[in-house]
């Protein structure tokens, strides 16, 4: 029994020796992972809210394929990554200053997909009134706030 102990302390204790660089090397890339897993949150978020508005039932099967998606997302971006940095970093270079484009094209293509799912759900709950809709109306609030904010400045300088 003690060697299982001394075992599973010395696998806890190394294990970090494997991690930190790991992490490192994943570093470029840390933020568009969580961006990814944000916007899948936000979906499903969204499409729980739907559901709940539709009067669909939630079911664990559905409920699960979040965490299949954000492991199949996550996944690409970073076999993408390791592609870019292996592969064709250097190559790609030569053309396109941008560093890791491809896993950041993949990245874009991925949020703008779960926008579209976002979307879809908005014009289930109110049809006509999608992402877009909100998007200008929050705008509209935003140059409205601006314009009274500036207008409270003219007359606090008179």
């Amino acid at each position: 029994m003690t060697h299982l102990i001394t075992l599973f302390t010395s696998i806890k204790t190394s294990s970090w020796k494997f991690l930190v660089p790991i992490l490192g090397l994943l570093a470029p890339v840390k933020w568009i992972i969580l961006l990814i897993g944000l916007f899948i949150i936000l979906d499903t978020g969204f499409g729980i809210w739907a559901a709940k508005k539709t009067g669909k039932k939630i079911t664990s099967t559905r409920f699960s394929s979040v965490i299949s998606k954000m492991f199949i997302y996550q996944a690409v971006v970073l076999l993408l990554f390791g592609i870019d940095v292996v592969i064709l970093g250097d190559f790609i270079k030569l053309f396109i200053g941008i560093p890791y484009v491809i896993t950041k094209a993949a990245a874009l293509i991925i949020i703008v997909n779960e926008g579209y799912s976002i979307d879809e759900k908005l014009k289930n709950v109110n049809p006509g009134k999608g992402l877009w809709f909100y998007v200008k109306r929050m705008l509209g609030l935003a140059k409205k706030l601006k314009r009274e904010a500036e207008d409270l400045e003219i007359t606090d300088k008179k």
